[in-house]
């Protein structure tokens, strides 16, 4: 697995190989989280398609409000990425004033010409580009339908709930939501 750190500014194509990318900020990877990824590389396979992880070196809510609610550290959550499902790549977008301007057309584009990306997965809340306005719909329209899995959420296996318990220090419980997944370092 190679790390590899985007701005989005990039124009040349990365890989020559189609790949299949899952996206998302993959805080306190959860059981959800787990299912999405463990989805993507069985496409991956049988499609024969290189795995991508496109992520996000913090969560853009945070760069706009100025703090850290992240569950762990990157470093970890790519170890743990990665002791799933092997990745090729993940793409660490650095997020900036710039990067939260971009446009939906344009990260559409962006993942499509640079990053090769052929076929999608994510969590049905995925949003993206300016002011979240891009969606699912978006990403079914450019990439066709059959193109993009999606992955309806379930409050019990969420981050939010994570920090919940987290807070309250129902660790029992956070270790059933992560599969005894460690989220501390």
């Amino acid at each position: 697995m190679q790390i590899v750190d985007i701005n989005l500014t990039e124009n040349k194509p990365f890989l020559d190989e189609k790949t299949i990318a899952c996206i998302g900020f993959f805080d306190g990877i959860h059981k959800v989280h787990e299912k999405i990824l463990r989805k993507a590389a069985n496409i991956a396979k049988r499609k024969k398609l290189k795995l991508v992880v496109i992520t996000f070196d913090k969560k853009i809510r945070d760069f706009l409000q100025q703090k850290n609610t992240a569950i762990q550290k990157n470093r970890l959550k790519y170890a743990l990425i990665d002791r799933l499902v092997a990745p090729s790549f993940i793409f660490e977008i650095q997020v900036s004033t710039k990067v939260t301007k971009v446009s939906s057309a344009f990260f559409m584009s962006y993942i499509k010409n640079v990053l090769n990306v052929q076929r999608i997965v994510v969590g049905n809340d995925f949003r993206f580009g300016e002011k979240a306005s891009g969606n699912i719909n978006d990403l079914k329209n450019f990439f066709g339908a059959r193109n993009v899995t999606v992955f309806h959420r379930r409050k019990k296996y969420s981050s939010s709930r994570i920090k919940e318990l987290l807070q309250a220090k129902q660790y029992r419980q956070v270790k059933k939501i992560t599969n005894n997944l460690n989220i501390d370092e």
